[in-house]
């Protein structure tokens, strides 16, 4: 048994220093600050999106004007995509007050927001608004900016 453990271990450190298996990679965080352009619709897209990603670990936070209007600050976020293309994050926003301009009656939206980046920084933001009503979905495009932040 303990023979067997200590081959495991020279073939493992032997494979390491061969080049053949790579060492667990560090967190890999970043910010991201992102200006939204041309919005079609100020009260359900913000003007600005900040990210924090620890993209080791999958894992994002978000923050715009909608997350600090309805939950004080971040939410949680998802890395759905991320390769040499694009990366994509994925955030859901719950409990917006309806907008008073286009809504009639007060009734709580969700929207569903997805960020593309492209490498060069430039990248779109998505947005699905959910309002108690499966007919009634709209859907908002803007392209955004990205720069990394220290």
């Amino acid at each position: 048994m303990r023979v067997g453990m200590n081959v495991k271990r020279g073939l493992l450190a032997a494979a390491l220093l061969a080049g053949f298996v790579a060492p667990p990679a560090l967190a890999e965080t970043e910010t991201l600050s992102c200006v939204v352009k041309d919005r079609g619709n100020s009260y359900y897209q913000p003007a600005t999106v900040r990210l924090t990603a620890d993209f080791y670990r999958g894992k994002v936070l978000v923050e715009d004007e909608l997350t600090r209007k309805v939950h004080g600050g971040p939410v949680a976020g998802q890395v759905e995509t991320r390769n040499g293309k694009r990366t994509t994050i994925v955030w859901t926003v719950t409990g917006i007050p309806s907008d008073p301009k286009t809504i009639a009656g007060y009734v709580k939206a969700t929207i569903i927001q997805r960020l593309t980046i492209w490498p060069d920084g430039k990248g779109v933001l998505t947005g699905v608004i959910g309002l108690n009503s499966r007919k009634n979905k709209p859907q908002l495009r803007s392209d955004v900016t990205c720069t990394p932040q220290k």
